[in-house]
């Protein structure tokens, strides 16, 4: 074990408490998180049992050490919304027409607005709102909407086999799912979005 870990178990009782008494409702489910990761000892188990990213786990682990239960905080977002720079914008347009949420460690199949964000500040430490992210989007001709279903109702191929994927993983893991994991499932087989950017003729891959 790392020094890290052996601070962050001597903390226990701080995560503790941050899942009972803390005000927002964010807070508290980070803390949980951590609480879990400190118990089980393993962010991949940790991770499958709540459905988040590996990556998404780590910044809290990070930020709760650094500052505390403070750091599970939302970062404030303010200031005048930002245009994003050239070269955040180029970082962009690969993510979303050349990869998958999965090579990132998130357990989605399509990219969500919150998730670019997540990344952008871990990759980047670029930090926007949804609302700005989606105006960004569209001056660099992004648009995205809910596919269409014919009357058999067809999802999406790369949305069903990203669960399929993970439920073979768990199963190969011996890991029992319960209730809130098939949850987890039915809503991560059904895509919420679906990006396109004008006049590329093509969908991301």
């Amino acid at each position: 074990m790392t020094p890290a870990w052996d601070v962050l178990v001597a903390r226990r009782n701080d995560v503790l408490a941050a899942t009972r008494a803390a005000e927002d409702g964010r807070v508290r489910h980070r803390a949980h998180l951590l609480l879990d990761l400190i118990d089980l000892g393993s962010v991949t188990a940790v991770c499958q049992k709540h459905g988040c990213g590996n990556r998404n786990l780590i910044k809290w682990k990070n930020r709760f050490l650094e500052l505390g239960v403070r750091g599970l905080e939302d970062r404030p977002r303010v200031g005048r919304q930002r245009v994003l720079a050239a070269a955040d914008d180029a970082y962009l347009v690969d993510v979303l027409e050349h990869h998958t949420p999965q090579e990132y460690g998130y357990p989605v199949a399509i990219w969500s607005l919150a998730d670019l964000c997540d990344l952008l500040e871990l990759e980047r430490s670029i930090v926007l709102g949804v609302t700005t992210l989606a105006r960004n989007l569209r001056r660099l001709a992004f648009r995205y909407g809910r596919p269409k279903h014919d009357l058999h109702h067809r999802q999406n191929q790369d949305a069903k086999e990203s669960c399929r994927v993970i439920l073979t993983e768990l199963q190969k893991k011996g890991v029992v799912l319960s209730p809130a994991s098939s949850t987890l499932m039915k809503r991560m087989s059904i895509p919420t979005q679906d990006w396109r950017r004008d006049g590329s003729g093509a969908e991301p891959s």
